[in-house]
């Protein structure tokens, strides 16, 4: 999107560099046209801090190669990851700022000898006094020297005091030099960037008023995420554009008043517009993070299957752990648990899933010790005391380092994230009481797309089977030969079976088509994996790209079909691999595009899926054959296909 959204302007840059006059002798240089900058903002230092390290890789222009572009990160720096602090404006600052020592080097020490001087004189005069006093009325002729003395010092003192004071009138002061080039390089600085990035409060912020910057698009990543009175900050500005991306079918905006939750103040921008403008809202229907093995059942339930993979995402993502037998892409680990409550508060504790995921992570070092994990493995839950006692523990057994290469977070807070391993504790382990708030569809959502390469979810199926989306997806599991009961402890505690990754040539056929190569080739223990097969329409089905969402979603545990409808703003930052097209519909008299997506997804014109219930856009449409099914080709990517829901018509189609 980045790429599409800068080609013009990166060939009116070269363009006008190559036609750059010098200034005619003897008038001043005219001040240089302010370039219009893209405002890229998300609601998280975290989100924001994503989106820069991918812009730092570069962007792809409509046409010619990938290029590099000047991307500045706004935001204070004890907020910000160090590996983005290369391009803080505070920090670049700082960099001229030492580099500019030699005006500043004469003003510190003119200063510095005076107030020098100053000292030395007071301290002579003080000790002159006493002398004096003595000499007075006994030796005239010293009396005389030392008040001749005196009068100098005096005069001397009193000419160092009036240039202090002049200095000061003058304002020609460190600091205020200090003050003077800071601004001058603030402005240099964002004069030559393409892009800057900050959070959506960050964008408001009063550096803005004194620098003369103009962005004729914002895009706001993570969109359905924020509440709409921050979406309305970075608009401030007068953009003509403004490019929302987000998903609403993952978390909303946190809002703890249940009376402003009751008059929709937990609506985000982005909802509130694919309400009202839902022709303009575009799918991004294809992913590019996750392995097959793991998108496939967040495309099936959360998406009704419109999600697509990217073409060899199987092949991308194939990891040399995934020739085990237990460690492949996706495995749901069944941990006949016991919950507690923590000491303090509401939280719960599960020391069954705490055990099984230290075995887990042992089992996996073990086994693949030539491999560098480093910031590659992520272990989320939904319950803040089972992320304290994860860290607590992990952090006895493995020392400090352990956090430089695992991350633990709570689900919520991962959100927008992503590493190559995901260990997911769900935590809940009694068989009656439900399931909390881990029943929530938008939740569960999250953080089954977070990984890239492997998702491992540990959880009690007692427990789970209370959530009707929980149920489907321990199901899922079983019919995809995914699920591993029995004693966990025992079989991570001894190295697992590997076997060859399959070839990518030689693969079985699953209804039809070649399904990507996983571990479930090499698994001994069991049949051959197949992708559920799902139900053939009998009917050809037409859908719109974009239909409208629904006014309400509901939970998981409740047992009728509405419980397929999802919410959520899980959005991942924006990935600028990510192709889309970028229309400019007028709303409100500025043009507002919305974008809506999973983890990283494009929109293509292409053939669209089936949209049961939903509005037909003939110029995109596309007749599905009855009794289609469901597989994954030989790159990995599902075909498409008819999405009928089989608990129903679906309600909500909109995806993201």
């Amino acid at each position: 999107m980045v790429g599409a959204l800068l080609t013009q302007s990166l060939q009116q840059q070269q363009a006008e560099l190559a036609r750059v006059r010098p200034p005619v002798q003897g008038k001043p240089a005219a001040p240089p046209v302010p370039k219009k900058k893209l405002l890229i903002c998300a609601p998280s230092n975290a989100a924001v801090d994503e989106l820069v390290l991918r812009l730092k890789d570069g962007i792809q222009p409509l046409s010619g190669p990938r290029q590099k572009i000047n991307v500045i990160r706004i935001g204070r720096s004890e907020a910000i990851n160090a590996s983005v602090k290369d391009v803080m404006l505070d920090e670049l600052v700082r960099m001229k700022l030492e580099g500019n020592n030699g005006e500043n080097n004469k003003l510190i020490n003119d200063r510095e000898k005076l107030h020098k001087d100053a000292g030395q004189i007071k301290e002579r005069l003080n000790v002159l006094r006493p002398q004096m006093d003595e000499a007075r009325g006994k030796d005239k002729g010293l009396e005389i020297k030392l008040q001749r003395e005196f009068d100098e010092l005096k005069r001397a003192q009193a000419r160092i005091g009036a240039k202090i004071d002049e200095e000061k009138e003058s304002g020609n002061t460190v600091s205020r030099q200090n003050e003077i080039n800071r601004r001058k390089f603030q402005q240099e600085i964002i004069d030559g960037a393409h892009v800057l990035c900050a959070t959506l409060s960050g964008s408001g912020h009063d550096m803005f008023r004194n620098l003369n910057v103009e962005f004729e698009t914002v895009i706001i990543d993570e969109a359905a995420q924020c509440i709409e009175l921050s979406a309305l900050i970075p608009l401030k500005y007068g953009c003509s554009k403004c490019i929302l991306v987000g998903d609403p079918e993952q978390l909303p905006p946190t809002v703890l008043s249940r009376s402003a939750q009751s008059f929709g103040y937990e609506q985000s921008l982005f909802v509130r517009m694919q309400k009202n403008h839902p022709q303009d809202v575009h799918l991004l229907d294809t992913q590019y993070r996750m392995h097959p093995e793991i998108s496939y059942f967040p495309s099936q339930q959360f998406y009704h299957g419109r999600l697509v993979d990217g073409d060899g995402m199987a092949s991308l993502r194939q990891q040399p752990w995934h020739a085990s037998s237990i460690l492949g892409p996706y495995r749901f680990f069944d941990v006949k648990g016991i919950q507690t409550k923590q000491a303090h508060g509401h939280s719960f504790i599960n020391v069954p899933e705490l055990e099984a995921a230290m075995a887990l992570y042992t089992r996996l070092k073990q086994d693949y010790r030539n491999i560098d994990f480093t910031g590659k493995i992520g272990i989320i839950t939904t319950y803040k005391a089972q992320l304290n006692e994860l860290k607590s523990r992990f952090e006895r057994k493995f020392g400090d380092k352990i956090f430089e290469e695992i991350e633990f977070n709570t689900t919520d807070a991962f959100q927008g994230r992503e590493r190559e391993i995901i260990i997911f504790s769900c935590v809940r382990a009694k068989a009656t009481g439900g399931i909390g708030f881990l029943g929530d569809i938008r939740r569960m959502n999250v953080g089954l797309t977070r990984a890239k390469s492997s998702l491992w979810v540990l959880g009690d199926s007692n427990a789970l089977q209370q959530g009707e989306f929980w149920n489907r997806l321990i199901e899922d599991s079983r019919e995809r030969n995914r699920y591993t009961g029995g004693n966990v402890m025992a079989l991570l505690s001894k190295p697992t079976s590997r076997g060859e990754l399959p070839s990518r040539e030689a693969r079985p056929l699953i209804n039809g088509v070649r399904r990507p190569s996983t571990s479930s080739d090499s698994i001994a223990t069991s049949s051959t994996a197949t992708l559920p097969r799902r139900k053939p329409s009998s009917i050809d089905i037409e859908m719109t790209d974009a239909p409208s969402p629904l006014a309400s979603r509901k939970s998981s545990i409740s047992g009728n079909s509405s419980s397929n409808e999802t919410t959520g703003g899980g959005n991942r930052p924006w990935d600028p691999s990510l192709k889309q097209d970028v229309r400019r519909p007028s709303v409100g008299g500025s043009s507002v595009a919305s974008a809506s997506r999973d983890s990283s997804v494009k929109q293509e014109s292409r053939k669209s899926t089936p949209n049961p219930g939903g509005a037909v856009k003939q110029d995109d449409r596309k007749l599905v054959k009855p009794g289609s099914t469901m597989g994954l080709n030989l790159q990995g990517k599902r075909p498409r296909e008819s999405s009928k829901d089989e608990d129903g018509p679906a309600k909500k189609e909109n995806v993201s």
